[in-house]
C-alpha cells in the first residue's frame, strides 16, 4: 500500500483520504508482557478508573438564562439530553475489560519477534492452500473472545463506541516494524443474518480505511473463500479486535450461526484476533453454540439497574436537565417513580424524563411530576407496556419475547407530541387579545379624531394621519397621537400652500415670458404690451370708476 503524504509530526495521509496515526512508541509501559511489543506500545496508555470516567462521561451544557426562554425555546432544548451519558460501574468495568482484551490480542504477535514471522508464513501458506489452520503449541495466542449481551436500552453499543473513541483505528509503523495496524473494526450483524453480507461489510470497511479493493476481489466468491480472505487481512494488517454488534440477528433456522461462530473461534485461537460480540438477551441462543470453546472467553450480561444507590446517582445527574418553568428538586420518591416507569432501563428512563417535560411545556405545567411520567408511559409510549410488564414479572422468556418492542426515537416522539397538540386554546387566546387590542385602538382613535376635528382640522385627513402614526408605534398614548396628528396636518398644509404658490408663479411665468419676448422683437416696452393685453389696468380709470 502506497502512502500519499507523510506528516512528520503525527499523521500519515492514506490513498483513501483517511489520516492514520504515525506510530509513537511509549517508553513508560510498566507491564512486562506489553513492554517490547510495538503494536501495544503504540496504543494510548492504560487509563485509570478516574481517567476512564472522565473520558467516557458526557454531560451536555445547561442553559444559564433559562428563565428568559419562551415555551418554544424550551421545547427545542429538550433534545440536548440525547448526548447525556452517565458512567456507572458497568461502563467502568467494560472499559477495563476491553483495555485488557485488546492488548492481550497482540501478545504473541510481536512483529519484531522471529517466531512471529515464522508463524505468519505458516498461516499464510495454510490460508493460500485452503488447509485447516493450526500453529505449533508454543505459539498459541493470548487473544480472547468477549461477549456482551444485555437488555435493549442499557447502552451497550453506546458504551463500546465511547471506549473505541479512545483508540486510533489505524496506526502506520515505519521501519523496522514496517506494518499497518488496524486496531479495531466494528461491524453490525446484518438483519438477514447472512454470513456473506457480514463478510461484504468487513471488506467494505477495510477498503474505506486503506483505499484497497478487497470488496471487488471477493464479492463474487464463495463464503468459504471470503472467510479465508478475512483471515489473511486480519493477520496482514494486525487487526487487534473485531467487534460484531446486533448478534441476535444471527438467530436463523440454518447453519449460518454455527459457521460464523466456528470462524470467530478460529480467529481468536489461531490468527490471534480478539473477537467481541454484542447483542440482546436473544443472542444467548447464538452464544450457546461454539463461541465458548475459545481458549480464553469473557462473558458479560447487562441487566436493568436495580433500585439502588447507583440508580439514585444516575437519576440525580439526569435531574439537572430540566427545561420546564420550574425546577423540581431530585428526591427518592420521584426517582422511584421513574424507576417503576422504566424498570431500570437507563435509556428508557432518559426518554420518559424528557418526554414528560415536553408534556409539561405544552400543557402549561410548572415542571416534572409523577402524574406526567406515568402519562408518558400510558399514552405516549404505550407500545412498550408489554415489555415493562414482562420486566416486572422477571420471566426471562417473556422478556426475550417483548424486548424487540423497545425502539424509541426521542426526536420523533417529541415531534409527534408537538404536532398532535390541540392548539385551539392558544389560537383562541391570541384571537381574544387581538380583539381587545382592536377595541382599545378604536376607542383611542375616536378620542384623538374628536379633538382634532374640534380644532377645525379635516376629518378624512386626520384619520389618514392617525392610521400612519399608530402603525409606526402601536403603543403610542393619546397625547402623543394627538400632538403627532396636529403637527403632521399642519406640516402638510404648509407644504400644500407652498406648492400652490409655486404653481401660480410658474403659471405667471408662462404668460409673461412670451409677452416679454414679443416686446423685445417689436422694440417696445413690456409694460405697454402687458397693458394692451389687459394684465395692467390704467390707474386713473380704476380710480374714476
Amino acid at each position: 500500500m502506497e502512502i500519499d503524504q507523510i506528516n512528520e509530526e503525527k499523521y500519515i495521509l492514506l490513498p483513501s483520504g483517511i489520516k492514520a496515526i504515525k506510530a509513537n512508541y511509549r517508553t513508560d509501559e510498566k507491564i512486562s508482557k506489553y513492554r517490547d511489543n510495538p503494536l501495544i506500545t503504540a496504543l494510548p496508555k492504560i487509563m485509570s478508573e478516574y481517567d476512564a470516567f472522565e473520558f467516557m462521561s458526557h454531560y451536555p451544557s445547561i442553559e444559564q438564562n433559562l428563565s428568559e426562554f419562551h415555551d418554544n425555546e424550551r421545547f427545542h432544548s429538550l433534545t440536548s439530553v440525547k448526548s447525556f451519558f452517565h458512567v456507572g460501574k458497568l461502563h467502568l468495568n467494560l472499559e477495563m475489560t476491553f483495555s485488557r482484551f485488546l492488548r492481550d490480542s497482540y501478545v504473541g504477535r510481536n512483529p519484531l519477534d522471529k517466531d512471529h514471522a515464522t508463524n505468519f508464513h505458516i498461516l499464510h501458506s495454510q490460508l493460500n492452500a485452503g488447509e485447516e489452520l493450526y500453529l505449533p503449541p508454543n505459539s498459541l495466542s493470548e487473544a480472547t473472545s468477549f461477549s456482551l449481551i444485555g437488555y435493549s436500552g442499557m447502552g451497550k453499543s453506546t458504551a463500546i463506541e465511547r471506549i473505541l473513541q479512545y483508540y486510533p483505528q489505524l496506526i502506520i509503523h515505519p521501519a523496522p516494524v514496517g506494518t499497518t495496524q488496524i486496531v479495531w473494526l466494528k461491524l453490525d450483524c446484518p438483519h438477514d443474518g447472512s454470513m456473506k453480507t457480514l463478510c461484504v461489510s468487513f471488506f467494505d470497511q477495510i477498503d474505506q480505511l486503506l483505499g484497497t479493493t478487497f470488496l471487488k476481489q471477493y464479492k463474487r466468491t464463495s463464503v468459504s473463500t471470503m472467510v479465508t480472505g478475512i483471515a489473511k487481512i486480519a493477520k496482514t494488517y494486525c487487526i487487534g479486535a473485531i467487534i460484531i454488534d446486533e448478534l441476535q440477528h444471527l438467530i436463523r433456522p440454518n447453519k449460518t450461526s454455527e459457521m460464523l461462530m466456528n470462524f470467530l473461534v478460529t480467529l481468536v485461537n489461531v490468527v490471534g484476533v480478539g473477537v467481541m460480540v454484542i447483542g440482546t438477551m436473544k443472542a444467548k441462543q447464538v452464544l450457546q453454540l461454539d463461541f465458548r470453546i475459545a481458549r480464553r472467553s469473557i462473558g458479560k450480561v447487562w441487566k436493568p439497574l436495580p433500585f439502588s444507590e447507583e440508580w439514585l446517582t444516575f437519576t440525580n445527574e439526569l435531574w439537572d436537565y430540566q427545561w420546564t418553568k420550574e425546577f423540581i428538586p431530585h428526591d427518592n420518591e420521584l426517582s422511584e417513580v421513574l424507576y417503576d416507569c422504566s424498570q431500570g432501563i437507563t435509556d428508557l428512563a432518559v426518554k420518559i424524563f424528557t418526554v414528560a417535560q415536553g408534556r409539561a411545556i405544552i400543557h402549561k405545567r410548572k415542571g416534572i411530576s409523577e402524574k406526567l411520567m406515568r402519562q408518558v408511559v400510558n399514552e405516549d409510549l404505550a407500545m412498550i407496556k408489554p415489555m415493562l410488564k414482562a420486566l416486572r414479572s422477571g420471566n426471562p422468556k417473556a422478556i426475550m419475547k417483548y424486548e424487540d418492542l423497545y425502539s424509541i426515537d426521542l426526536e420523533e416522539q417529541l415531534e409527534v407530541m408537538s404536532t398532535s397538540l390541540d392548539k385551539n386554546s392558544l389560537i383562541e387566546e391570541h384571537r381574544l387579545r387581538a380583539k381587545e387590542k382592536r377595541i382599545n385602538q378604536i376607542s383611542l382613535e375616536e378620542k384623538v379624531l374628536t379633538a382634532v376635528i374640534a380644532l377645525g382640522k379635516n376629518e378624512k385627513k386626520a384619520k389618514k394621519v392617525f392610521d400612519q402614526l399608530i402603525k409606526l408605534d402601536p403603543q403610542a398614548d393619546e397625547t402623543t397621537l394627538l400632538v403627532g396628528v396636529l403637527q403632521k396636518i399642519d406640516e402638510e398644509d404648509v407644504i400644500i400652500k407652498r406648492t400652490k404658490k409655486e404653481q401660480a408663479e410658474k403659471e405667471g411665468l408662462k404668460v409673461l415670458l412670451p409677452i416679454a419676448e414679443q416686446a423685445k422683437k417689436e422694440k417696445r416696452l413690456t409694460y405697454d404690451l402687458l397693458k394692451e393685453a389687459g394684465y395692467i389696468k390704467d390707474p386713473l380709470q380704476e380710480f374714476i370708476l
